[in-house]
């Protein structure tokens, strides 16, 4: 909206529009990263209790195909 207004009406607004695009891409990529970050946490500890709650046996630990099997059955058909 700022680069409308600055191409329009006011330059400055130009500059105000980079740089609040440059900032909102950085963020949203370091917000990402964190998300994944505790995603990965989050299974890495209670891995073993999503495989219980979807009844697929493990054993007693999570292997990588048990990994692929909780994958597809939480993917929804995609």
């Amino acid at each position: 909206m700022y680069l409308a207004v600055g191409v329009a009406m006011w330059w400055p607004a130009v500059v105000v529009s980079v740089v609040l695009l440059v900032v909102g891409h950085r963020k949203g990529r370091q917000a990402a990263a964190t998300y994944a970050d505790l995603v990965e946490s989050v299974f890495d500890v209670h891995g073993t209790d999503l495989a219980e709650a979807l009844r697929i046996p493990t054993g007693d630990s999570l292997t990588p195909p048990v990994g692929h099997v909780i994958s597809e059955r939480l993917r929804k058909g995609t």
